[in-house]
């Protein structure tokens, strides 16, 4: 059996090698430089909550400015971090199996967290998700929870509440996962062990980590402010491009077509075999898995990322199961954990599908801003965009925007809400005051999916007017069938360069 792990193990490490390579030359495209953005915003005058409006959370804020200290801003810089996420949740998974010799476990587990995490088509998306950290976080939390168990060490899971925290504080779907001290809870009552030490260790932690963010807070003098605009923008943003539990059920089988096969086979097996009911280590991971579940069913969006903390526990858990019952089992029960192990790693290279990003957009924004002597003008661009990729190119020339509005996701909604004009209202305000030059605006459709492209403006009639009143189309791009995604630039009208644009549209392009 050591043979066949070990030849296997050399078969996904090749696997999943070839997987990395392909990706490190991956952008940091989509959500990350939304984050990237604030953070650099925050280092050049601008102060989080109160001018940098953005309904991300603390906790993800404080890792991408640890980030960028320690690596710097390049895409480089950000995949290197990415990696390192990936060993850490690599020795998680390590720490979770070793104790029974189940090593093989944890190569499945990874090479197939790495697959969703990197290997399918959404993989370059997923890069520097905010999911992906909170999952590294909680595979760690879950590793010193066992080992605090299994030690006799209550000290131990003082580090299981503090990551539960602090991935809460990157997204708060993570708070659920701080019912898997339930499982530990029956164990130490069947083994008649006291509880006061785990509890008291275990809300310690969890308070440390809501204290650390608290204190990240203060020190940026955003309490307040955060309290106000989460209660402001998240009600609007968790209705956007939301879907129903049947509609979002189908994507998390999506990308990995094993998966129904692992999970059908595994559960037959624990089902089978009491030993395996029984194991602490399982039941752990098997909650883990459907909390996993109802982090991503809870954020009723159905985006590929959301399914990371799922995965991960998910093919950990059914790696456990299998090669537990490999190494100890009947031969019956072995040969159909050794060919669902088998299966998977056979077929692992074709699931692979490494994605690549166009970013053609990007080079042209910049050439255009270049141009228009952006450079020149810290303060007087300012972008109405939301995934693509308008504020990378801030970043890359070092422009500050006109004002804290890092992207438009709530403001060409299809509907009226008085939460939505209120953030219509106040950007429309900032605009004024700053009166920028430059106005870029993107074809990006999310979350409004009741117009195409620039059809969107219809929903924002204020909006609209002050574009015709005070600005000219100079230039648009893309959009059409050869670029999908474009952009408009609108020169402000006393601007010398403010030509109004002539081509035909047909003729839009790059």
């Amino acid at each position: 059996m050591r043979i066949l792990f070990a030849l296997l193990t050399v078969w996904l490490a090749v696997s999943v090698g070839i997987t990395i390579v392909h990706s490190m030359h991956w952008p940091l495209v989509h959500d990350s430089p939304i984050l990237l953005y604030m953070v650099y915003l925050s280092e050049h005058g601008m102060r989080l909550y109160r001018d940098i409006v953005e309904v991300q959370f603390p906790g993800s804020l404080l890792l991408y400015s640890l980030e960028r200290h320690l690596l710097g801003p390049s895409d480089l810089a950000f995949r290197l971090f990415d990696l390192f996420g990936l060993a850490v949740a690599f020795t998680s998974m390590l720490v979770i199996t070793r104790r029974r010799g189940l090593w093989f476990a944890s190569v499945f587990g990874i090479s197939f967290f790495v697959l969703e995490h990197t290997g399918t088509w959404a993989g370059i998306i997923n890069l520097g998700q905010r999911d992906f950290y909170m999952t590294c976080l909680l595979g760690a939390g879950v590793a010193l929870l066992l080992e605090s168990f299994h030690r006799q060490r209550p000290l131990l899971i003082l580090f299981f509440g503090l990551s539960v925290a602090l991935a809460s504080t990157i997204k708060p779907t993570a708070i659920v996962f701080i019912l898997l001290v339930l499982p530990l809870i029956l164990a130490l009552r069947k083994r008649q062990l006291p509880l006061r030490s785990y509890l008291g260790y275990l809300l310690a932690g969890f308070a440390a980590g809501f204290a650390v963010i608290f204190a990240y807070l203060l020190y940026e003098k955003a309490v307040g402010a955060f309290l106000n605009l989460e209660w402001t923008m998240v009600p609007v943003y968790a209705t956007t491009a939301s879907r129903s539990f049947l509609e979002i059920l189908p994507a998390i089988f999506e990308p990995i077509h094993v998966l129904p096969e692992l999970a059908i086979g595994s559960l037959l097996l624990v089902a089978l075999q009491p030993a395996l009911r029984d194991d602490l280590d399982q039941q752990t991971l098997l909650l883990a898995t459907v909390l996993g579940a109802a982090s991503f069913f809870l954020q009723h969006k159905g985006f590929t990322y959301h399914r990371l903390p799922f995965y991960y526990f998910f093919f950990l858990w059914a790696a456990w199961v299998l090669v537990a019952t490999a190494r100890q089992s009947t031969a019956s029960y072995r040969w159909l954990a050794l060919a669902l192990l088998l299966f998977s790693s056979a077929i692992y290279p074709r699931l692979s599908r490494p994605a690549t990003w166009d970013r053609w957009n990007e080079g042209a924004l910049q050439s255009d801003l270049t141009a228009l002597h952006a450079s020149d003008a810290p303060g007087e661009v300012q972008c109405l965009d939301v995934t693509s990729g308008c504020l990378n190119v801030l970043l890359h020339m070092n422009l500050t925007m006109a004002t804290g509005y890092v992207n438009d996701t709530v403001f060409f909604l299809d509907r009226n809400d008085a939460r939505v004009e209120h953030l219509r209202d106040d950007f429309l305000a900032q605009l004024k005051k700053s009166n920028p030059r430059i106005i870029i605006l993107t074809n990006e459709q999310w979350p409004t999916f009741g117009a195409r492209g620039y059809d969107k403006l219809q929903f924002w009639p204020q909006f609209t007017d002050l574009l015709n009143q005070n600005y000219i189309l100079s230039i648009q791009r893309g959009g059409d069938a050869q670029h999908e995604r474009g952009y408009r630039i609108y020169l402000r009208r006393d601007t010398p360069a403010a030509t109004p644009l002539t081509l035909k549209p047909a003729s839009l392009s790059r």
